[in-house]
Order: C-alpha cells, then sequence, then structure tokens
C-alpha cells in the first residue's frame, strides 16, 4: 500500500514538472494595433475571430491541383514531421497557410500532425524551437524527415505549393 501512494505521489509530482504545450495564444502586435496569434497553434486557432475572416476565404476559394497530388506517395509523406511557421500579421502567411491545409485535408491527410508556430515580427515564437529552425520569411513550410530536414516551401512556392511540395518529397 505505501509502494503504491509513493508511487502515486512522484507521478504526480514528475508529471506537474512535464512542460504542457499551450496553444493559440493571443499576443497584441504594436504594429498592426492587432491581436496574433503567437507560439504553437492548431487549425481551431485560425478558424477563430478575427483570423477566421481570411483562413476562411483562402481555404473555401483555393482549388488544390489533384493531377499534381495524385503523383504523391501517401506512404512517403507519413514519414515526414512538417514544421509551418507563419504570422497571422503577414499577407503571405494568410495566403498560403490555409491553402496548404486546404490540400493537405483533400488528400486525406490528417492536419492534426503539422507543427504550427505563430511568430511576432522578429520570426521567433518563445518555448518553441523556431531559433534553431532559422526563420528568415514567412510562411516557412519545413519537411523533416528522420530528423532531417529535406526542403523548405518559403514565402510562396517556386511553382505550386503542390508541385513543391512534390520535388522536397519526392514520388
Amino acid at each position: 500500500m505505501r509502494a503504491s501512494i509513493l508511487l502515486l505521489v512522484i507521478t504526480v509530482a514528475i508529471s506537474s514538472c512535464v512542460a504542457k504545450k499551450v496553444y493559440n495564444q493571443i499576443k497584441y502586435d504594436e504594429k498592426s494595433k492587432a491581436n496574433i496569434l503567437y507560439g504553437y497553434s492548431n487549425i481551431e486557432g485560425l478558424k477563430k475571430e478575427p483570423f477566421n475572416f481570411w483562413f476562411d476565404f483562402e481555404y473555401d476559394t483555393y482549388q488544390p491541383d489533384m493531377a499534381t497530388l495524385e503523383q504523391l506517395n501517401m506512404e512517403k509523406l507519413d514519414e515526414f514531421e512538417i514544421f509551418i511557421v507563419m504570422g497571422t500579421w503577414c499577407s503571405d502567411s494568410q495566403r498560403e497557410v490555409p491553402r496548404f491545409y486546404k490540400l493537405m485535408e483533400s488528400i486525406g491527410y490528417e492536419t492534426g500532425k503539422f507543427i504550427l508556430i505563430n511568430v511576432d515580427r522578429t520570426k521567433l515564437a518563445e518555448g518553441t524551437p523556431t531559433q534553431k529552425l532559422k526563420i528568415e520569411r514567412i510562411p516557412t513550410f519545413i519537411f523533416m524527415r528522420e530528423g532531417k530536414e529535406t526542403g523548405r516551401i518559403i514565402e510562396s512556392p517556386g511553382e505550386s505549393l503542390e508541385k513543391d511540395m512534390l520535388k522536397i518529397i519526392g514520388i
């Protein structure tokens, strides 16, 4: 009985020391005089006011290139960890991130697997790996396999999100 209680106390103590990720934090941006998302985020944060206005518009109007996406090997795609670093204050992020969500959902990819990080104008977010990721422009979509970066789409795609992603992941 004592061993069980001791084990319970130790488990509670350890679990309370482990930092939990907080999602969809709001921070005030002086330059735009508006709230921005900051730190780890998810699609739920992007679908809330005031961000839903631009997110929903881009998501709803974007038509993914299904011919290109059909060439994608889904098993291979599942080998990748995808980081999206964006700023809700950035017009390129407002355009490209909803489009990326739409194209990934159109192929049945679970978008909850993305690691979405919202940065402030310094292109950093405390408590996230943004400094290690060396973000210079946003949005930046980073594809990693087995802990190694295999490619990035920075700011806007060279050809299209679909074609650039296909080049990074391969067929």
